[in-house]
């Protein structure tokens, strides 16, 4: 099978299962056939990979406190 028709099986047993839009979406990015949407980068914050206990991959944005000056 050529890797275009391994991922349209992959969608239809997706869909099967009842797979959502988002479901999808992560499905074709994980199958390396669209690179993961970067969020527009607080200049702010600082920025982590993170990993949950089932191994999904996880982005994590760290806000730093802005100072109010109250004069």
């Amino acid at each position: 099978m050529t890797p275009r028709q391994v991922l349209g099986q992959e969608i239809a047993n997706a869909l099967r299962t009842g797979a959502s839009g988002t479901d999808l979406t992560e499905l074709v990015i994980r199958a390396g056939w669209q690179t993961q949407p970067i969020p527009a980068r607080n200049p702010n914050s600082d920025y982590l990979d993170g990993v949950l206990d089932s191994g999904k991959r996880v982005p994590i944005e760290i806000r730093h406190a802005k100072s109010h000056d109250r004069g």
